[in-house]
């Protein structure tokens, strides 16, 4: 119901003030409506776009195709599904657990509860059921991470690098 989603908006607010203070960063915008979808890649996101923008648009060359998608489901008195990206940066290392409390699955069971959500990517997500193990993991060097397939979780841990989640 959209009195139990004000709730989650107020206190998402609420915290992502505090986790500011400790130097975490919550970025989120739209990449897709309907069947528009953005092909830039997602460190090409225009986030300080989709903060002016009213539908938090994430993509400045879309943004008239996006909101013409929704006006004309709304007057067929339809609706119409979108896609939504969401960066964390600053992430702290070792958030969750291995076995029953892991990260991931805390964070896709909170955004499943989200009206409307039916999937949820973490990292790589369903693209990397399509690519070989060799190109997908997450290789170190000199203590740092070449890539961030993984969306910032290895075994359900945090690894410090950004928080990557996709959501339908």
């Amino acid at each position: 119901s959209a009195r139990e989603s004000v709730a989650r908006v107020a206190g998402g607010a609420v915290a992502a003030m505090l986790l500011r203070e400790f130097g975490i960063c919550i970025q989120s915008g739209v990449f897709g409506v309907g069947t528009f979808v953005s092909n830039l890649k997602e460190e090409e996101f225009d986030f300080e776009f989709a903060n002016k923008s009213e539908i938090f648009c994430l993509d400045p060359k879309l943004e008239s195709d996006f909101k013409n998608e929704i006006l004309n489901a709304r007057n067929s008195k339809d609706s119409v599904g979108a896609a939504v990206f969401t960066k964390v940066s600053g992430m702290l290392v070792g958030l969750g657990e291995v076995l029953y409390d892991k990260l991931d699955s805390k964070l896709a069971h909170a955004l499943m509860g989200v009206n409307a959500v039916k999937a949820v990517e973490i990292g790589e997500g369903i693209n990397a059921s399509k690519i070989r193990g060799s190109c997908n993991n997450d290789a170190l060097k000199d203590g740092k991470f070449l890539s961030n397939h993984s969306g910032g979780i290895l075994g359900g841990i945090s690894n410090g690098e950004n928080l990557i989640l996709k959501t339908y």
